[in-house]
């Protein structure tokens, strides 16, 4: 089932109409973890352009493929002028580069799968916003592709977009399942939870660079936003993005205090 909405979001003094099919929640988790072959198999099948799906996933590999041609072209030519015992002191820097290599993908895999980890374990202490985080991710990959951002830019947000609730995991439990709606004292405690989820984040080196998205993902085109209250050009892209996906989610489904 697909839901059919104008999104309006606010970039500088202009306002730019965002017209965006979002679909609705399903049980299909991303593709953390998988390879990067699948990745993009996935995302050229999304129809997302070619160029940028090699950039994002393979052009770090460019100078590890040149080093290895370098090497083995020198191995041939110090093969055929000396002898075969060159190939022991040649080889060790193949090796070294291969292993090196192998230590990258097994580390960027590493983080990606302890992103879902985290997610998972949010929502298991929110049971009722179980999805939450993965919805608010599949709307903001939706209107990045609207937007027409690169492929590094569209899964950084995505990464951020999934860990944009972290900071719920220091909120009270008796706050986040109450039944009726937040007292003055409730809506404090909820309010703590973007600066501890951007504290959080901003440790994780690969999301350094907009861990801020998730500090000003409450916040408001006017101001009267959490927790800065800060306004308008002052909140970057991706923290505009977050809130619109959010505020969308939050709107489309159901809370313990009333119906979506």
């Amino acid at each position: 089932m697909e839901i059919k909405v104008t999104i309006i979001a606010v970039e500088g003094p202009k306002i730019m109409r965002l017209a965006s099919e979002i679909p609705k929640f399903t049980e299909t988790l991303p593709a953390f973890g998988s390879g990067a072959d699948k990745l993009s198999a996935i995302k050229i099948s999304e129809k997302i352009s070619f160029a940028n799906v090699w950039i994002f996933n393979f052009a770090w590999l460019v100078p590890f493929h040149i080093f290895l041609i370098s090497m083995a072209l020198a191995i041939s030519f110090l093969y055929k002028l000396y002898s075969p015992f060159t190939l022991l002191f040649t080889t060790l820097p193949l090796i070294i580069a291969q292993y090196t290599y192998l230590l990258r993908v097994k580390e960027r895999r590493a983080l990606l799968n302890s992103i879902l980890q985290i997610v998972k374990i949010v929502e298991a202490k929110d049971p009722y916003t179980a999805g939450h985080s993965v919805r608010v991710a599949e709307y903001s990959e939706k209107i990045a592709r609207k937007l027409k951002l690169n492929e590094y830019d569209a899964e950084l947000l995505v990464n951020l977009a999934n860990l944009h609730d972290l900071g719920k995991i220091q909120v009270d439990l008796s706050v986040l399942n109450k039944s009726g709606r937040l007292n003055k004292s409730d809506w404090e405690e909820v309010k703590k939870h973007p600066a501890v989820g951007y504290n959080i984040v901003k440790e994780i080196t690969f999301l350094q660079s907009e861990a801020s998205a998730i500090l000003h993902h409450h916040e408001r085109i006017d101001g009267k936003g959490y927790p800065d209250g800060i306004k308008g050009d002052e909140l970057s892209l991706f923290a505009k993005i977050l809130t619109v996906a959010d505020s969308y989610d939050a709107m489309t489904t159901d809370r313990p205090y009333r119906r979506a």
